[in-house]
């Protein structure tokens, strides 16, 4: 925010983007005029923090497999989430259409 001159913003995070966004709330609580939160927690278990860890320690030593295992991340998380979002649960439950349905697109999203 410094280097393009922003002093005070709504911050908006998904999932550990979310736990990032807070905490820049509580290290810096004048530059934050809002959070939208998402998919996130305040928390992270044991095996999260060495996930984490791992993908720090990657940056750090700037891993060449880096890229790959962040995409492969992404697939793994994030292969159901257009079922989740048609359904509400990765259940497949059924249940009435929401707006968040209606907006979906038919076909499934690129991956």
């Amino acid at each position: 925010m410094d280097s393009i001159g922003i002093d005070h913003a709504h911050i908006a995070g998904f999932s550990l983007g979310g736990t990032i966004a807070m905490r820049m709330a509580i290290d810096h609580p004048a530059r934050v005029r809002g959070l939208v939160l998402v998919a996130t927690s305040s928390r992270v278990g044991r095996a999260a923090a060495d996930w984490y860890q791992q993908r720090v320690d990657m940056v750090n030593r700037n891993d060449p497999e880096l890229r790959a295992t962040l995409d492969r991340d992404a697939a793994d998380v994030y292969a159901e989430s257009v079922s989740e979002l048609r359904t509400g649960s990765s259940s497949g439950a059924n249940r009435p259409p929401t707006r968040v349905d209606m907006a979906m697109p038919a076909r499934p999203w690129p991956r």
